[in-house]
């Protein structure tokens, strides 16, 4: 499974800090947030690929949103703005 981890006010507007998805292989972050879109509600994608949003893929910020990946473990997505 490839796990899906959200922080911060995202967390709060999405209304849940993880999800659980099919392994993923050769896929790009902007496919993970297109199949969360389908699973879960259009709103989604706009939240996650929004410029300020930051993603991290197995515990790597990845500024590139269309970089492939041969395999993900897990995507975390931060806001700008995290607290401690």
């Amino acid at each position: 499974m490839t796990k899906v981890l959200f922080f911060g006010k995202l967390s709060d507007d999405l209304g849940l800090r993880s999800f659980q998805l099919a392994p993923q292989a050769d896929v790009s972050i902007t496919e993970i947030v297109q199949q969360l879109a389908e699973l879960n509600d259009a709103s989604w994608a706009e939240l996650l690929l929004a410029n300020n949003i930051i993603a991290a893929v197995d515990k790597t910020i990845e500024n590139d949103r269309n970089k492939r990946f041969a395999s993900i473990l897990e995507i975390a997505f931060f806001p700008p703005v995290t607290g401690g």
